[in-house]
């Protein structure tokens, strides 16, 4: 299922014109869930979060209520006409491969990318935190270390284009991603890692979820080749649908390496050698 999303923005200053995002705006098959800055659960403002974000809270308050209501009485396109110079809304895309049940869950994950003030703390990647893909980071990492092609905090790689770790990388709509490992030559070699043999096969599959959709974000902003490294098994696609899906929307987005096939791994390890000496770019 294809998710339609738009962002509402507010413009405290229209000279520097600098706009803040402030609402999520989610559909698929007629379905709209929507997300605001300063909402509670019940659905009404709460200025006391507002505080530092926006100037005029009742200002606020009028355009979310209008928002919400002309949202599912008009079409997008008239919303979109009906922005003003304070409040717009503007278009943010598609999110692919959604399941029917998951459109809460697209809102409320655009909602914490592009809204939250928490927004770059809660990377789409994976974190130290998450045992099994830190797991798999550690042998990438240790793999680009044996071949002394990356730099990190406690070695320098003597080549020209060497591996990096967690550097932040923006996407086309402004928003700050960390993937596992990054490589420059030419183009930008994104890498995260999502290892699905973990117990938790929805959180790997969330995981996979949220890596390709950043992977096209940055690929809408630069020329980029996403590239998946993955742990996964015939069994966990044969039992698991959650693999299933996972796998099939990084596959949409990224070239896809099985860490666990030794020819697959051993020719991604080749490849980053002969990206990392290349000269000719």
């Amino acid at each position: 299922m294809a998710v339609n999303d738009w962002i509402a923005q507010y413009m405290a200053d229209l000279f520097r014109r600098e706009p803040r995002n402030v609402g999520i705006f989610v559909e698929a098959d007629g379905e709209i869930v929507t997300r605001f800055l300063g909402t509670g659960e019940s659905g009404g403002v709460d200025g006391r979060k507002l505080r530092g974000r926006v100037e005029y809270v009742d200002v606020y308050k009028q355009w979310v209520e209008f928002w919400t209501t002309e949202i599912r009485t008009a079409s997008v396109p008239e919303v979109l006409a009906l922005s003003g110079p304070h409040y717009r809304v503007v278009d943010g895309g598609v999110v692919d491969d959604a399941a029917p049940h998951e459109l809460a869950d697209v809102a409320d994950y655009l909602f914490g990318l592009l809204v939250s003030e928490t927004r770059i703390a809660r990377d789409v990647f994976a974190t130290e935190e998450d045992a099994p893909a830190a797991q798999l980071q550690s042998e990438v990492l240790d793999a680009f270390r044996a071949e002394n092609i990356i730099t990190t905090g406690t070695t320098v790689a003597e080549v020209p284009h060497p591996i990096r770790r967690s550097i932040v990388v923006v996407g086309s709509k402004n928003v700050e991603y960390r993937p596992a490992f990054t490589q420059e030559n030419g183009r930008l070699y994104l890498m995260e890692t999502i290892d699905f043999t973990t117990t938790k096969k929805k959180t790997a599959r969330d995981h996979a979820g949220w890596t390709a959709y950043a992977f096209s974000d940055v690929s809408a902003s630069r020329p980029s080749e996403p590239i998946a490294i993955v742990k996964v098994t015939e069994q966990d696609l044969a039992e698991a649908e959650d693999v299933r899906n996972g796998m099939r929307v990084l596959q949409n987005e990224a070239r896809v390496v099985n860490w666990l096939e030794p020819t697959e791994r051993q020719a991604f390890i080749e490849e980053r050698k002969a990206v990392a000496y290349d000269t000719t770019h």
